[in-house]
Parts: structure tokens; C-alpha cells; sequence
């Protein structure tokens, strides 16, 4: 029986090993098994370089951030005035989250909206790029799309975010200085599902450990399941 079993992981080892991307997607999906999410599990907070006090605290100001959010030409432009109402961490991460935008922006793949303060995004030609990438210990990004940890008391306060407000700059903006690259899939999936989406994705898969977020870009999808 032991010999028997130790054949079948054996052979389990190997077929993961030769996995195309598809199916390496498909097991991750069916198996519930990535080996990269383990280290993410002890940690909490949207990035390892914030506490999970620093995290709430960018997230309650999203509303306050759209007011000094504006576009200066075809580019995003964040009032240096609005390091005077917040923490430095905040200013700095957002900042952060609207360089990567206006990077895009200059790059072709996304532009502004100005109408409904929101974004216009072109398809990313580079979808099949199988590099696994850490961002951070909350955060992954892989071939496939990103996985964003978030604790059960941020989680929560992105639940009344999204029930209270529209994806708009702020947002898209406090997101992306945390998840990284590529913004412009980023932004396309959030615009495209909505804000009631998110808040019952958030509501329904929040366990006392909080909530994992997936964002996948092909086909376009995001998802939450229970830490």
C-alpha cells in the first residue's frame, strides 16, 4: 500500500513538472494547490511594508484622494497639497499607484476616461509570459493573473468601499500601488465588473482569516475564496 502511494505522488511530482500553462492553470483551480501561496498565509495587510492599521488607514482615504486626483492632460496628476492631510505612507502610496498608471498611460495601453473619471484600456499583447513574480508577501503575481491577501478587517472595510463607492481613480490608483503590474488588466477587469461584484465577492468569501483575491487576465475574471 505504502509503495503504492509513494508511486502516485511520484508520479503526481513529475506531471506537474511538464504542466503547459493551461494546465498548470486548470490544476491550480481543480487541485486548490499552489506552492506560492504558502509564505502569503502568515502575513496580513495589503503589503508586507505596511502594518495592517497603515492598510485601513489608505483604504479610508480613498475618498478623500479623489479630490486631489485630477488629469493634467492626458496624464493623472495628484495635488503635492494632499500630503498635508494624510500620513506620508498614504502620499507616497498613491503616488506610487498613479506613476504606474501614467506609465501605461505613456506606454499606449490605457487612457483616461475624463467623462466618467475612469479608463479607457487597449488589450495586453503580452498575455502568455509564464514568469512567476513576488511583488510581496501579500501579494503575487503570476503568469496567469494575481493573488491579493487581504485580512479580515481590511477585506471588510473594502466590502463597505465598494458598496459606497464607484471604481473611480482613487481606487484604481490605491490598488495598483500595492498589486503592481500590468495596471492595464487591472483596470480593465475592475471597470468591466462593477462594484456590486466586488462587494458580494468580498461579502460571501470572508473567512476570520479574510479574503484572497483573484485577478485573472484570459479570459478576464476576478474572484475572492476564503484564507
Amino acid at each position: 500500500m505504502f509503495k503504492k502511494l509513494f508511486s502516485c505522488l511520484l508520479s503526481f511530482v513529475l506531471v506537474l513538472h511538464v504542466l503547459t500553462p493551461l494546465s498548470k492553470a486548470e490544476a491550480i483551480d481543480n487541485f486548490g494547490y499552489d506552492p506560492n501561496q504558502a509564505i502569503s498565509f502568515s502575513m496580513s495587510g495589503m503589503g508586507n511594508e505596511y502594518t495592517e492599521e497603515q492598510s485601513i488607514m489608505i483604504i479610508e482615504s480613498l475618498p478623500i484622494a479623489e479630490a486631489y486626483i485630477t488629469n493634467s492632460g492626458k496624464y493623472l496628476h495628484l495635488d503635492p497639497v494632499f500630503s498635508n492631510v494624510v500620513e506620508p505612507f498614504v502620499y507616497e502610496h498613491f503616488e506610487r499607484g498613479i506613476t504606474k498608471i501614467n506609465n501605461e498611460i505613456s506606454a499606449g495601453r490605457i487612457s483616461l476616461d475624463t467623462t466618467n473619471r475612469s479608463f479607457q484600456v487597449a488589450p495586453d499583447p503580452d498575455s502568455n509570459d509564464e514568469t512567476f513574480y513576488e511583488i510581496d508577501s501579500s501579494t503575487k503575481t503570476h503568469w496567469w493573473g494575481i493573488e491579493w491577501y487581504l485580512s479580515k478587517k481590511e477585506s471588510t472595510y473594502w466590502q463597505n468601499y465598494f458598496a459606497d463607492y464607484a471604481f473611480t481613480w482613487s481606487a484604481i490608483a490605491a490598488i495598483a500601488g500595492v498589486i503592481g503590474f500590468p495596471v492595464v488588466s487591472l483596470a480593465a477587469i475592475l471597470m468591466a465588473v462593477g462594484n456590486y461584484y466586488m462587494y458580494t465577492q468580498l461579502r460571501d468569501n470572508t473567512s476570520s482569516r479574510g479574503t484572497i483575491v483573484y485577478f485573472k487576465w484570459f479570459p478576464p475574471s476576478v474572484y475572492a475564496k476564503k484564507r
